[in-house]
Formats: C-alpha cells, structure tokens, sequence
C-alpha cells in the first residue's frame, strides 16, 4: 500500500478559502471607504477650526477686518475691500455661498456657516461670534 503523504492544498480548497476572504473584503471595505471620509470631512471641519482662530489672531494682530468667503469648496480670505490674501480648498467640505466678516477686534460676523452637501451648519466657534446682545450693547 502506499501512504499517501500530501502536501500543500487541494485546488478546491484554495478556491473555497479565495471565496471566504472576497466575501469578507466585500462586507468590510465599504465600511472602511466610508469611515475614510468621515474622518476626512471631521479632519476638514478641526481644520477650518484652526484657521478661523488664525484668522481672528491675524485680525486682531493687524487691526484690520477680514471677509472671509465661503463658495464651493474654497474660502478667500481678503481685507475689507481689498485683494486675496490667501485661498483654501477642501476636499470634503462644500459651502453655499456665505461671507464672514471678522472685524479688528476677532469678532466674527455670524456664528454658523453652510454646508451643501449634508444640508447642515457648522458652528463656527462660539469666541468669534458677535452675539445680539453684544451688538446692542455696542455703541
């Protein structure tokens, strides 16, 4: 008799094992795709963050106003009737077409900004916002 020694595997047994990881890469890489963005339009969002507080440093700094606007997938930053001094562009983030005001002293103009894609608003950070109060306390 001959003892059968195998080695390795079976052509059916590497199809089998092929279709077991296929069906595992099919459940797993659409979750993995779709948290990818979320945490790219969350990266996004800390990011406008950090420039809205440079913004408002860099006002203050100069004791200029800025217009900050808000088209698209881009935010131009200019002094107040003047030319661009810089232009961001995101890549998950889409704004209607909005215009924030930051005045010499850090105040912004409005506390919330657009967003087209999720129909929703960011809150743009509550120090930078001129409230109504605020506004009517001023003289």
């Amino acid at each position: 008799m001959w003892a059968s020694k195998q080695r390795g595997m079976t052509l059916p047994e590497i199809l089998i094992v092929l279709i077991l990881l296929a069906g595992t890469f099919s459940l797993v890489g659409p979750l993995t795709v779709e948290s990818l963005a979320k945490r790219q339009h969350r990266f996004e969002q800390l990011q406008l963050g950090s420039d809205l507080r440079f913004f408002q440093s860099q006002a203050k700094w100069k004791n200029k106003s800025l217009e900050l606007t808000f088209s698209g997938k881009q935010l131009i930053v200019k002094e107040t009737l003047g030319k661009p001094i810089e232009v961001k562009k995101f890549d998950e983030l889409n704004f209607t077409k909005q215009t924030l005001r930051i005045n010499a002293s850090g105040l912004a103009s409005s506390c919330e900004l657009a967003l087209t894609t999720t129909n929703s608003k960011i809150k743009v950070l509550e120090e930078l916002c001129i409230t109504k109060s605020e506004s009517a306390d001023s003289p």
